[in-house]
């Protein structure tokens, strides 16, 4: 009975132990209030959702939009104690015009811009993957094999994210593109969405990505689409990732390896695009792993591959010189006489793997990755597994302790019995 109740106590000890590292995980760092459209009162296009996360240290301020090319800016600033003007301000008279220079600035001459940086997600690529190799180098230039969405405004209508978003989580939806293209996107088949947190945990869905408060998780899913001629259809995505480091230390893909899958089964890398490869952790990142979902739920047996192209650096004249940039948010805050300056690189990424059965086989293709500030984040063995790594380890030996000072107690006192008996014997 001594033995059961130790091994209880100690159980008892573990339980809570885990209890309480894990609850402590919630603790929230951030303060998030969402404004969806601020200051917009008539035509937003897509719309424009602004999230400030307000912490103690700093102040993120998110902008997401499909406001001409669908982006994600990120912008940290120092934390003020004038909670009412520590915010952006947007000028919509300016961002629907042709430009936009300006239109996402500061109003408190206190706010300190610390760093900023983001994505654009520029054009789609779909390809009629005959040889099934699964490689969109194979088709280098438009034709009847492939064809290209241009995400800016003139050819891509996205749905207002009034309708689709909320608080803590952004959607972005195309309603149509172009109907002259051979196969057209339309009602809501690709959606770029955006989850913001207060706190650090990982993400109830495969790839079980890690996070914390200064992170966003994007899901980009395509899903239900007329694929037309293509029965082979693959997809890929072109981005442009950017930050405000004018230095000549080029962003870089880490291919960072891991011997545990115990959050993606069967995946040992992660990637991380970072902006400042020397100092990681006073930059910007853009992390995944190079799986994809091909079904809604996502399980093990539904994944393929994500292949990555780039990065390739922009040069001056192509800043200066691209739609998607000088149609996007990112020209908004930088302005003319700094975009030439901001630090930018493109990378493709297609979906599949070969014999995958290709996009036509469920019609759905999903891909996550993470956009943050910081170190990236990296895979580690997680609590619940140390903690029955623990009890595995631990209880032989408590058995074995408790069960010797048992024996050994036991023995004493069977010793002792036989002792006082045998003296009585003798007195009688």
């Amino acid at each position: 009975m001594a033995i059961t109740r130790a091994l209880g106590r100690v159980f008892s000890v573990l339980v809570l132990i885990s209890f309480v590292i894990l609850t402590n995980s919630y603790t929230p760092k951030r303060q998030l209030n969402t404004y969806l459209n601020p200051g917009c009162t008539e035509d937003c296009g897509g719309g424009l959702a602004y999230v400030k996360a307000r912490g103690e240290q700093d102040t993120l301020h998110f902008v997401f939009t499909s406001v001409g090319t669908p982006s994600a800016l990120v912008i940290r600033t120092n934390t003020l104690q004038d909670r009412e003007n520590d915010k952006l301000t947007f000028d919509w008279t300016k961002l629907r015009s042709n430009d936009t220079a300006g239109a996402v600035y500061t109003t408190n001459h206190l706010t300190k811009v610390l760093y900023s940086y983001g994505i654009i997600f520029t054009r789609l690529f779909q390809y009629n993957d005959t040889s099934d190799d699964a490689d969109l180098t194979h088709f280098p230039t438009r034709g009847p094999e492939l064809t290209v969405y241009d995400f800016h405004s003139d050819v891509t209508e996205w749905e207002n994210l009034l309708d689709t978003s909320s608080d803590e989580l952004i959607v972005l939806k195309v309603q149509q593109t172009d109907p002259d293209l051979p196969t057209a996107i339309v009602n809501g088949s690709l959606t770029i969405q955006f989850h913001l947190f207060d706190h650090g945990d990982r993400s109830d869905d495969l790839p079980h990505l890690e996070y914390n408060e200064d992170t966003t998780h994007f899901d980009f899913i395509l899903h239900d689409i007329d694929t037309g001629n293509m029965s082979n259809a693959r997809y890929g995505v072109e981005t442009i990732f950017f930050s405000m480091d004018t230095d000549k230390d080029n962003m870089a893909i880490e291919d960072v390896k891991s011997i545990d899958d115990e959050y993606s089964p069967g995946v040992f890398s992660i990637n991380n695009l970072v902006s400042r490869p020397s100092d990681k952790g006073n930059g910007g990142f853009l992390q995944w792993k190079p799986i994809c979902y091909q079904k809604a739920t996502r399980t093990r047996s539904s994944g393929t591959a994500v292949k990555k192209y780039g990065p390739q650096a922009l040069t001056v004249a192509e800043k200066m010189s691209t739609d998607f940039i000088n149609n996007s948010i990112v020209y908004a805050f930088y302005g003319a006489d700094k975009i030439g300056d901001v630090k930018m690189t493109y990378s493709n990424f297609s979906f599949g793997l070969s014999k995958d059965g290709f996009f036509t086989k469920n019609n759905y293709t999903a891909w996550t990755g993470s956009l943050g500030y910081g170190v990236p984040p990296a895979d580690k063995v997680s609590t619940l597994v140390i903690a029955v790594i623990s009890a595995g380890l631990g209880l032989p030996v408590v058995l074995m302790v408790f069960g010797g000072v048992f024996v050994c107690v036991k023995k004493r006192f069977t010793k002792k019995s036989s002792t006082s008996s045998f003296s009585e014997n003798r007195i009688n």
